[in-house]
């Protein structure tokens, strides 16, 4: 089922991110952070230059300062999945190592329902486990090394 981008980023804020927000996750699309004494959660909505297609990464960051490999100092509540080299694409074949796209365009598109369906169910399961077993390690030389 096609749709545009601006249908599904709609459908995504009214299905998705009250989940987020009940998982205390703060920022605004496509952003989200939970900050905690031992990490910040992260998770990035990434969409195609292409159109068609959108993937979802997640990481897990420190709770204090991140410093970039050019010395850039990013504070928690500003931090993104992206600035972060370590990282996880979720989705319902990424742990058959592909990297998942979530389709809403095109032949391989699938509904809205099952879009959210896969979105909400690789969320509950890989990206919490990934946040849950995934701990945070500066690099030693200070800088970390981000994407």
């Amino acid at each position: 089922m096609n749709q545009s981008r601006e249908n599904i980023v709609a459908v995504i804020k009214e299905a998705v991110i009250p989940k987020l927000r009940n998982m205390r996750f703060r920022g605004s699309f496509p952003h989200f952070r939970r900050l905690d004494t031992n990490q910040t959660d992260l998770l990035t909505f990434q969409f195609s230059k292409y159109g068609g297609e959108f993937c979802v990464e997640v990481a897990v960051g420190p709770s204090a300062s991140f410093k970039t490999y050019w010395g850039k100092e990013i504070e928690p509540k500003k931090l993104t999945a992206h600035d972060l080299g370590e990282r996880l694409r979720i989705g319902p074949n990424s742990k058959d190592g592909e990297d998942h796209w979530f389709t809403y365009e095109g032949k391989d598109s699938v509904t809205v329902e099952k879009l959210i369906e896969d979105l909400t169910q690789s969320i509950d399961k890989e990206a919490v486990d990934y946040w849950r077993n995934t701990k945070y390690i500066a690099q030693p030389d200070g800088a970390d090394n981000s994407g």
